[in-house]
């Protein structure tokens, strides 16, 4: 009986291993399906919402709208950095303005006192 156990035990940890590897065999095979630009997370969540919300029925259509959503974040990250820097930009005018003005007053006083 132990024998019998035993090369069940070895049958079943070799039909394992064999199918470890058909699942990655597969794994990798169905990735390939997706163009190289779109493998990673958030790509491929966008075009399942797009089809699940019924927005795209063909993958011509989800990498469409996919690139389309895609260029809006970065305009929107574009913007908002060009916000920052014109309000730093601001700031520093401010600042140096403050300065002028500090500087002309006591310019002025050092004249008035001489």
């Amino acid at each position: 009986m132990t024998k019998f156990l035993t090369s069940y035990a070895k049958e079943s940890e070799e039909i394992k291993k064999e199918l470890d590897i058909v699942a990655k065999e597969m794994e990798n095979s169905a990735a390939m399906l997706i163009p190289p630009d779109y493998r990673y997370p958030l790509a491929i969540e966008t075009m399942l919402k797009l089809v699940r919300n019924l927005k795209a029925t063909t993958w011509k259509e989800c990498s469409n709208l996919y690139d389309e959503q895609l260029y809006r974040w970065k305009m929107l990250e574009n913007s908002e950095e060009n916000m920052r820097i014109q309000c730093e930009i601001r700031g520093l005018t401010k600042r140096a303005a403050d300065g002028a003005t500090a500087a002309a007053v006591f310019s002025g006083l050092n004249f008035l006192l001489k």
